[in-house]
C-alpha cells in the first residue's frame, strides 16, 4: 500500500490533476482563517472544505489518463488497488490540508492556548476532518470513472451529495462540525461526537466497499 500511495502522489502531481483543488483549497483556506470568524468556527468551517475537497480530488484523480492509470494500476496490483491508494492519498492530503489552516489561524490569534478543554477540541477536529474527508472521497469514488463515465454527472451528484451531508441535521459530518464549534463541551457533546464519528466511519467503509467492488467489475 505504501508503495501504490508513493506512485500516486507521483502520478497526481506530475499530471497536475490535483494542482486546481490544492490552489482553490488555499485560498479558500486563507480567506476563511485569516477572516473575522473565531478559530473554532473556522475549525468547523475546515470540516466542510474538507468535505468538498475529498470528493473533488477522488473524481479529478479518476480516469483522467488513461494509459497512466492502466500503467499504474499494473504497477501496483490492479485498478481497485489504485482506486484504493488514490483515496488514501486524497484523505491525507486533506486532512494535512485542514490542519494547515489551523496554522494561519493560529499565527493570527491563538486562541486555542485559551481554551477551556483544548485536548477535547483538539479530538473533536481530528475525527472532524477524518470524517469528512472521508465521506467526501467515498462519495468521489462512489459518482466517478469508473462507476460513472460522465464527468459531468460525477460532479453534479457529488455537488447533491455535499450539500445533503452538511444541511441534514442527522448527518454525521454535520453532527460533527455542531460539535466542532462548540466554545466549550458537555457529557451530552463527547456522546454525540464519538457517536457521529463511529456511524462516520462505518458509512465510509460500507461505501468504499461498494465502490472497490464496481470498479473491479467494469474494469
Amino acid at each position: 500500500m505504501i508503495r501504490a500511495v508513493r506512485w500516486t502522489f507521483v502520478r497526481a502531481f506530475r499530471s497536475h490533476i490535483w494542482i486546481t483543488p490544492t490552489i482553490v483549497f488555499a485560498l479558500v483556506a486563507l480567506i476563511a482563517y485569516t477572516g473575522a470568524s473565531p478559530y473554532y468556527r473556522s475549525g468547523a468551517l475546515g470540516g466542510a472544505l474538507a468535505l468538498v475537497f475529498g470528493a473533488w480530488l477522488t473524481i479529478a484523480s479518476a480516469g483522467t489518463h488513461p494509459g497512466q492509470e492502466a500503467i499504474t494500476a499494473a504497477a501496483v496490483g490492479g485498478p481497485a488497488r489504485l482506486r484504493l491508494a488514490e483515496a488514501f492519498s486524497a484523505m491525507l492530503l486533506v486532512v494535512a490540508y485542514a490542519f494547515g489552516g489551523h496554522l494561519l489561524s493560529l499565527a493570527r490569534d491563538p486562541l486555542f492556548a485559551h481554551r477551556a478543554e483544548p485536548t477535547l477540541h483538539l479530538i473533536a477536529l481530528s475525527t472532524l476532518y477524518i470524517v469528512a474527508s472521508g465521506v467526501g472521497i467515498a462519495i468521489g469514488l462512489l459518482t466517478s470513472r469508473p462507476v460513472l463515465q460522465s464527468r459531468v454527472m460525477a460532479f453534479s451528484l457529488s455537488a447533491v451529495a455535499v450539500v445533503l451531508c452538511l444541511a441534514l441535521p442527522v448527518s454525521p459530518v454535520q453532527v460533527l462540525i455542531s460539535v466542532a464549534s462548540e466554545d466549550s463541551y458537555q457529557t451530552s457533546d463527547i456522546e454525540r461526537l464519538a457517536t457521529a464519528g463511529i456511524i462516520g466511519l462505518g458509512l465510509i467503509a460500507a461505501s468504499m466497499i461498494v465502490a472497490l467492488k464496481a470498479v473491479q467489475k467494469r474494469s
